[in-house]
């Protein structure tokens, strides 16, 4: 969730040549192309030209409502747990309150959260904002929680979750690579599918304002430099580089 200036206005960017009419048109197209828009046109239409505020009044009212037919598979019920265990705390003693909180649900071996993290620090460096201006807080959820702890080598991982040979996942045409480096990063060849538990622990033990630091530090080890983060000794030696003692992370 991300919490900015409601009256901030969805608006395509100069130039792009946007209009609801091109983008029905390009989605009664052919192929994977015409899927993938089908999906996202709808919710790039519902948003343009509307205000922060007003779209997130229609995305929580779409939330909280019981739709018909799932009043009993619980759905309502975990998602007012979730929104109870993610309150606007307030910040730390002795730091002036910051404009942004974002709550990031994520895992630590998800090449597409790690993704979304790069494009999140993207958008707050065009914010013109520094770390003292927005507040991130890192919330794990294990995309593939039945992983071995002592992990995976990544061509039998691929091969049998996705079909795809570990040639085909390292081209550069793959989409996930080519996002990359629209990110000027690329990942990491040769690291392993690990098992995230120990380091996303490593980092809720941390002290609230080494959290963050933390948590990239990380992640950029594993997905950019091939470290095996699961290990004791590289969260160690990451934490360490950010000044982080071993008492401090329980390890």
């Amino acid at each position: 969730a991300w919490y900015g200036p409601g009256d901030h206005k969805f608006a395509p960017p100069p130039g792009s040549g946007y209009s609801t009419a091109a983008t029905t048109e390009a989605s009664a197209g052919g192929g994977l192309g015409r899927r993938v828009r089908s999906v996202v046109d709808p919710i790039v239409n519902a948003v343009h030209g509307r205000t922060q505020r007003t779209v997130l009044l229609s995305f929580r009212r779409q939330f909280q409502r019981l739709s018909a037919g799932n009043e009993a598979d619980g759905s309502q019920a975990r998602f007012e747990a979730l929104a109870a265990a993610l309150p606007l705390a307030e910040p730390p003693a002795g730091q002036p309150p910051a404009p942004l909180t974002v709550d990031v649900m994520t895992d630590l071996s998800c090449p597409l959260a790690y993704l979304g993290l790069k494009r999140l620090s993207a958008a707050i460096a065009s914010l013109d904002l520094d770390a003292t201006a927005v507040r991130l807080r890192f919330h794990p959820v294990f995309v593939n929680p039945l992983m071995d702890p002592d992990g995976e080598e990544m061509g039998a991982y691929m091969l049998h979750r996705r079909n795809l040979s570990l040639a085909e996942y390292n081209d550069a045409a793959y989409p996930l690579n080519v996002a990359a480096a629209a990110l000027n990063f690329s990942y990491a060849k040769g690291r392993r599918v690990i098992h995230p538990r120990r380091a996303h622990l490593a980092v809720a033990a941390a002290a609230e304002r080494d959290r963050a630091p933390l948590y990239a530090a990380l992640a950029r080890a594993y997905f950019e430099e091939g470290e095996d983060i699961s290990d004791v000794a590289v969260l160690l030696r990451v934490a360490a580089a950010l000044g982080v003692e071993r008492d401090e992370l329980r390890l």
